[in-house]
């Protein structure tokens, strides 16, 4: 991938942003498989014909600056970042938990958005790649006891949190996670290297179509309005429901917002080599 620098940020970031600490192995990561296959083939595929901008990676330039700040905060004894890797199926799976203290609580540090939370949004993906650390601890003699997220919110806000009761407390909270019998883990990451190596090798638009879920979809809604209003006043699942409360909530006109595929549109560095994704924005272009 090339890293360009659009907004002549100076050179030590670009640096900082385009380097990477942790180390490759062979096979996958515990991270990678989890993102969809499309992608995982596409990204792989098309790596030198990648680009993006430093500027877009600021994010988790700062999520790498606060974990080696907490690695020095550690215990001493407590395993970081240690690069575990085992074979499954043939193929090397690699990982790089965080932290795991010698009373087997394992922590993984998330710099994320408070509304990850409030939504729901990133638990599966957490509880997914956590078991998978936790079974790859397990194949070198390590047992994880217990395992937490620390959530860090980079978007926090005082106000919310007090007039909100399903709003993180804090501007950091830990959450647990459930850990799987080993027997599940193995068949989760069994699951996900078969689909991945089964299509390893067929051509671009021949690779599995994205699911609505991995696309972040949004589904079509309709919107109560105000003239004079920016913000909606509610939304609707249907435009029978919103002109059925239109009057009720004394709006005078509704607004059609179209479904988003969020990562699609927002997050996905490969989409220009996807054929879905060019049939969904020539729809939504032409619609």
């Amino acid at each position: 991938m090339k890293i360009t620098n659009v907004n002549n940020l100076p050179q030590s970031i670009v640096n900082a942003v385009t380097f990477s600490e942790h180390r490759k192995g062979s096979g996958y990561s515990a991270t990678e498989i989890l993102k969809p296959v499309k992608i995982i083939h596409l990204s792989r595929r098309h790596d030198s014909e990648l680009i993006e901008d430093c500027s877009n990676r600021i994010w988790a330039l700062l999520g790498s600056a606060v974990h080696s700040v907490l690695e020095r905060g550690a215990d001493k004894n407590t395993l970081q970042e240690q690069f575990l890797t085992s074979k499954v199926l043939g193929v090397e799976l690699s990982g790089s938990p965080d932290l795991l203290d010698n009373d087997g609580n394992l922590s993984d540090y998330k710099i994320t958005s408070a509304w990850s939370v409030v939504y729901g949004s990133r638990t599966k993906e957490w509880e997914n790649q956590l078991n998978i650390y936790i079974w790859l601890f397990a194949q070198h003699g390590f047992e994880v006891k217990k395992a937490n997220i620390i959530c860090i919110f980079r978007d926090w806000s005082e106000l919310k949190a007090k007039s909100s009761d399903n709003y993180p407390v804090s501007t950091v909270i830990s959450l647990p996670v459930k850990i799987w019998t080993t027997e599940k883990q193995l068949s989760f990451i069994e699951e996900r290297i078969n689909n991945i190596e089964f299509y390893k090798d067929m051509p671009d638009d021949k690779l599995p179509l994205c699911s609505a879920e991995e696309m972040w979809e949004k589904d079509k809604v309709f919107a109560v309005k105000k003239t004079g209003r920016k913000s909606a006043i509610k939304l609707f699942n249907s435009m029978a429901e919103a002109e059925a409360n239109m009057l009720g909530l004394k709006g005078d006109n509704i607004e059609i917002r179209n479904g988003e595929r969020t990562r699609c549109e927002k997050y996905c560095s490969v989409n220009k080599f996807c054929e879905q994704y060019k049939l969904y924005k020539g729809e939504k272009d032409n619609a």
